[in-house]
């Protein structure tokens, strides 16, 4: 859920975005792209982390590594890191792979299909959540920052949220 929470919170703030980057068209695509080629890169590399590690590990290393992507978005000034951002921020969406890995050995073979239809459909739903949010936390931030400021900072609440996670990961599973 944090993943995608992280994952899919530039595209609502992108009207912002593209008018403080200057983004053409093609830029944002060209993202748009790169995140998704950043999760299905990032999903071959985490079965093997799963595998030789576990899902514990894995999951919280790669929230914490796409928590400092996600920061990064605060800095970008151009399109060419705008698009890197999002790549790496797209990695996130590996912790798929670790969640999967994780319900298939934790259930019965007679309930883990649905555990891990359950588990898939949670972290689809940080997909919708974030564009219900994030509108709100840019508003909130815009009443304390002007326009160009706002949208940046918006990023360090995905990214807090996945520092938190990876922690809680860490200490409570």
């Amino acid at each position: 859920f944090i993943a995608f929470f992280a994952t899919f919170s530039v595209p609502p703030l992108i009207p912002v975005i593209r008018e403080c980057l200057d983004l053409t068209k093609s830029d944002v695509s060209g993202a748009a792209i790169a995140s998704v080629t950043g999760a299905i890169f990032s999903r071959l590399c985490l079965g093997a982390v799963c595998d030789t590690y576990g899902p514990r590990f894995g999951h919280a290393f790669l929230q914490l590594l796409t928590a400092a992507a996600t920061m990064c978005m605060a800095v970008v000034t151009d399109a060419a890191g705008f698009i890197v951002v999002r790549m790496c921020i797209g990695f996130s969406l590996a912790t798929f792979v670790a969640c999967q890995f994780w319900s298939t050995v934790m259930f019965n073979v007679k309930v883990v299909g649905s555990a891990n239809a359950f588990g898939a459909g949670w972290g689809n739903a940080g997909a919708g959540f974030t564009h219900l949010i994030m509108p709100f936390i840019y508003e909130g931030f815009q009443n304390l920052h002007p326009n160009f400021v706002a949208w940046r900072v918006s990023f360090f609440v995905p990214a807090f949220a996945q520092v938190a996670i990876a922690v809680a990961i860490l200490l409570f599973t």
